[in-house]
């Protein structure tokens, strides 16, 4: 299994706790998905947040191939650049995370939350 077969997979379990129109309109463009094998081998998938904090001069957020990413203009090229790493302030917030078995695509819910409760205006969201 892919890091995308399980990714599929997390979604349909997050849809299936959180049926379609039971999440806040906003999360879908707020929440970045992530994902890597654990030691054992099973795919851990985070759905995560990330806390607002004022943009550096020239930066933007913007969705590419449907990732949310944070672009910063080089202004000795004049073209945008992903930033990989900002140094950040705060953690990110995981607000839904499971751990699936490739051998029989079983999906385990790690953490939840109660979507409803999180306030739009605390997280960076893509308008």
């Amino acid at each position: 299994m892919d890091s995308e077969s399980a990714r599929r997979l997390a979604v349909a379990k997050l849809n299936q706790i959180h049926p379609c129109g039971s999440l806040p309109e906003w999360v879908d463009r707020a929440v970045t998905i992530g994902g890597a094998r654990s030691a054992g081998g099973e795919w851990k998938v985070d759905f995560i947040l990330f806390e607002k904090e004022p943009l550096g001069v020239g930066e933007r957020w913007s969705l590419i191939n449907g990732s949310r990413v944070l672009l910063r203009l080089n202004p000795a090229r004049g073209n945008e650049m992903v930033v990989l790493t900002r140094g950040s302030k705060t953690e990110p917030v995981v607000v839904f995370s499971v751990l699936v078995d490739p051998s029989t695509a079983e999906v385990s819910v790690l953490r939840d939350s109660e979507f409803a409760e999180l306030n739009a205006d605390d997280y960076e969201v893509i308008v």
